[in-house]
């Protein structure tokens, strides 16, 4: 056992004595003028003065330093994990960690050819069928207006025969559809307005589904999709699921059976006639068609379309007389490289989550910690402050010395 007094290191008239034994601190008393106002054991404290009364005491620096110290820490992490959690509740409202559409992807072009496909001159009277390849383009744009729910798209459809022909001639067919989705689910919001023909009234057709863009997290079901021919919907079903570049791809398939055109809409283009003698000479067109659809799983973005198309007029009863297209559409590999890219762009919906709430989980067990902090016994830290202090110094255990 010893005990040693130091007043050098305190202001005149502070004493202060420590017992140590086996070369450990056993405990410390504290004296101003031969009054006791301060002892510490191992086992307790029996009086634990704040910063301002040690200050004003005269005690040690350190040891009113580390109860300010050890507090800040506690609040500076208190209101960092209340911090966290907030920002992690409310991150949905200002930043969209869904996978809905972007509206900074400015323009999407689908692009399917057919190097021997057969199309029928328009407005030729003999009606003569052309082999030649013909290209089917779909460009969608994103306009004004847009806001976080809904996406304004014009989506621009032309099947182009690819020959030496003047464009005009060149030309099938052209459409302008103007049509609102929702951003997240893909689904047409309202009528759509088309356009189909120079200095003619447009007209409105109701989209009830999809088109170009499927609903974020795509499901293995059955979605109806829209078919321009028709201007109807038809439901194309899932077939599989498929890794391209690293992404889960689900394909569809819209069977489109023989149906007449005329029986969806009324357009002169709808019918014909027919020449010969002793039957009916009105002719009607059919269209049939087996589309695929290629959607990237996260963002239901339309990455590939396939379609194998057979239009002609035919009879009231559906016999063909007349082709009027026959195409196997296919897109290029580098275009489909490039809507899978722009698909890798949109977040995953079930990682922004799990980054949220990893967030919340974060600033929970921060806030706990200083919390508890806060809370602490100061006597602890009055201990570790007097252990730390020069009063618990290396020196030889047997020497006792007094101030």
């Amino acid at each position: 056992m010893r005990l040693r007094l130091l007043s050098a290191e305190y202001p005149v008239g502070v004493s202060v004595a420590t017992s140590v034994s086996s070369g450990r601190l056993v405990s410390v008393t504290i004296r101003n003028g031969g009054v006791t106002i301060a002892s510490a054991s191992q086992a307790s404290i029996s009086t634990r003065p704040t910063r301002r009364v040690l200050a004003a005491r005269g005690l040690p620096g350190n040891l009113a330093g580390m109860l300010a110290k050890s507090r800040l820490v506690s609040v500076l992490l208190f209101g960092l994990g209340v911090a966290l959690v907030v920002a992690g509740l409310i991150a949905p409202r200002f930043i969209h960690l869904d996978a809905r559409m972007s509206l900074d992807s400015g323009s999407s072009t689908w692009t399917l050819t057919d190097e021997s496909a057969q199309s029928r001159l328009v407005g030729d009277p003999e009606g003569r069928v052309v082999d030649a390849p013909v290209s089917r383009q779909l460009h969608m744009d994103i306009q004004n207006p847009s806001d976080n729910e809904k996406a304004s798209l014009r989506v621009g459809e032309t099947l182009m025969r690819d020959s030496q022909q003047g464009d005009l001639d060149r030309l099938i067919s052209a459409e302008v559809w103007t049509l609102s989705v929702d951003r997240l689910t893909g689904a047409v919001e309202g009528p759509a307005v088309l356009s189909d023909q120079l200095a003619s009234p447009v007209s409105e057709v109701t989209i009830d589904g999809y088109w170009l863009k499927f609903p974020s997290q795509a499901k293995e079901t059955t979605y109806e999709v829209f078919d321009p021919t028709l201007r109807a919907t038809r439901p194309a079903a899932f077939v599989e699921e498929l890794e391209m570049d690293g992404r889960t791809v689900y394909r569809y398939r819209q069977d489109i059976e023989r149906e007449m055109v005329a029986q969806s809409f009324a357009s002169p283009l709808n019918t014909t006639t027919f020449d010969g003698e002793g039957e009916d000479p009105r002719g009607y067109l059919f269209h049939s068609v087996t589309r695929d659809f290629f959607v990237d799983m996260v963002s239901g973005l339309v990455v590939e379309i396939r379609e194998d198309v057979d239009d002609y007029y035919g009879t009231v009863d559906g016999e063909k007389r007349e082709q009027v297209l026959l195409f196997d559409g296919r897109m290029s590999q580098a275009q489909i490289d490039s809507h899978l890219a722009e698909a890798s762009k949109v977040p995953d919906r079930g990682f922004a989550a799990a980054i949220r709430w990893g967030v919340v989980g974060v600033g929970a067990l921060l806030a706990l910690a200083g919390l508890l902090g806060s809370f602490r016994s100061p006597a602890r830290v009055e201990r570790r402050a007097l252990l730390e202090s020069p009063l618990n110094s290396s020196h030889d255990p047997d020497d006792t010395r007094k101030n």
